[in-house]
């Protein structure tokens, strides 16, 4: 997993980049995210246009099912949780998505 710390590597949070529609996080929150996306795009834009650009692109449209964070929890049965842990819970951990696998 070197590549999460490679340079040429934007990793970014999703619950950050759902801002306070997501409930975990707030706008703030979102728009450092945006601003890593067009650091490592290369992209000289202002934070007015970041920001009309998230507003129109997170949260809203088709791909977007509820657009809060843990909505997982209600689809995921023990099954579900025990392959998701085995295929990638050390990634989760290490995203930040988790504290461990007790959950």
């Amino acid at each position: 997993m070197n590549w999460l710390s490679s340079p040429v590597c934007c990793v970014l949070d999703f619950n950050k980049l759902m801002g306070e529609h997501g409930g975990a996080c707030t706008n703030a929150d979102a728009m450092k995210e945006m601003k890593k996306i067009a650091k490592a795009l290369q992209l000289n834009v202002s934070e007015a246009y970041l920001k009309t650009v998230y507003q129109k692109s997170f949260g809203v449209g088709w791909s977007f099912f509820k657009g809060k964070v843990g909505v997982w929890r209600e689809y995921f049965n023990d099954e579900h949780k025990v392959a998701v842990k085995e295929e990638i819970g050390d990634l989760l951990i290490q995203l930040g998505y988790e504290k461990d696998l007790d959950w």
